[in-house]
């Protein structure tokens, strides 16, 4: 289990990734209506949604097979799954009333992201402060 989450977290950390999530953030709704989806996106903004939906689809998978712990992700990123969920989710509910039942892991994460968060795992781990020192 330990080279797949590693492997999460490298993909986090690369600089494409987190250019794809400023470019959800600020600028796929303001750019593009999601009256038609995901998939009919120009190819950048495109490229943008489906590396950042699927890695969270896929994370999703993960989380709902119990092969990682639901408090690892969501402690991690659950702010973010959130965030983008709630940023992707018109398109990806467009695209699933134009072609296929997309992203369904993405959204059952969200979901429990939003039922979970992030402050309550972390005060569930315990985890400590250690504030700068004056």
């Amino acid at each position: 289990m330990l080279p797949i989450i590693l492997q999460l977290f490298k993909e986090t950390r690369d600089p494409a990734f987190s250019r794809a999530i400023e470019y959800i953030s600020h600028d796929l709704a303001r750019e593009h209506s999601p009256d038609n989806g995901y998939r009919r996106l120009p190819p950048e903004a495109r490229s943008h949604v489906r590396r950042v939906g699927l890695f969270y689809d896929d994370v999703g998978k993960l989380v709902a097979f119990g092969v990682v712990d639901e408090r690892l992700i969501i402690g991690s990123y659950g702010t973010n799954i959130v965030c983008m969920w709630d940023d992707l989710s018109p398109y990806i509910y467009r695209e699933r009333i134009l072609s296929t039942k997309a992203m369904l892991f993405f959204e059952d994460l969200a979901a429990r992201a939003k039922a979970r968060p992030l402050p309550s795992v972390h005060a569930e781990l315990g985890l400590a402060h250690c504030p700068p020192s004056e």
